[in-house]
């Protein structure tokens, strides 16, 4: 059984056969099955909560990435103001995020080289990094789907201070992410998933 936990999502995965559902209206339907997660030791799972410039969220959903030097967890966090964002966490690294709109023409993936210079919203951005990743798969609750083996075309930009940015190129119009690097403890986190290391 899978219950909704915000009311503007879509889509869901179900924990206990992995089949990817769609709300429309009151119904809900199947439309595929996810793969399987990698176990990555994130201390990390649905229904973390925590707090993000004291804004308490919890995390209802996963997307898990593969790409040149590994993976890395996009965690969907429903916030209590309402919003919705994103937890980037890859490394022992955390990136909350959020997507924004921009007025600016962005640049397509292929003219995009390391070290170039992206004006979004009137702030300068620096290109870091430029990869085409893969989903490996999804669990709990998301904005939208992402079938096991989507592409997702990515470049990670940055700032020069803790704000950074990614453009998602897989949409005809790309997506844009912003937000900033953020210390673990600092979000204050609960309901973490017990680790045997930490016992």
């Amino acid at each position: 059984m899978v219950t909704f936990v915000a009311q503007t999502t879509g889509y869901a995965v179900c924990d206990a056969c992995q089949s990817m559902l769609v709300r429309q209206n009151m119904e809900v339907s199947r439309i595929g099955q996810s793969a399987a997660l990698q176990e990555d030791g994130t201390p990390l799972m649905l229904g973390s909560a925590g707090a993000y410039q004291k804004v308490p969220f919890e995390i209802i959903g996963r997307i898990q990435v593969q790409y040149s030097f590994g993976f890395w967890n996009e965690w969907f966090c429903l916030y209590a103001n309402g919003n919705q964002g994103w937890l980037g966490e890859s490394q022992g690294n955390y990136f909350a995020n959020f997507q924004t709109q921009v007025a600016e023409r962005l640049p397509a993936f292929e003219d995009l080289r390391r070290g170039n210079n992206i004006p979004l919203n009137g702030r300068l951005f620096c290109v870091t990094q430029k990869q085409k990743a893969q989903v490996i798969g999804c669990e709990g609750e998301l904005p939208f789907i992402m079938h096991s083996g989507y592409k997702a075309p990515l470049v990670d930009l940055k700032t020069e201070t803790v704000v950074g940015a990614t453009i998602d190129y897989s949409e005809d119009t790309p997506l844009v992410f912003i937000g900033e690097t953020v210390d673990f403890d600092a979000l204050g986190f609960s309901n973490l998933r017990e680790i045997e290391a930490w016992s």
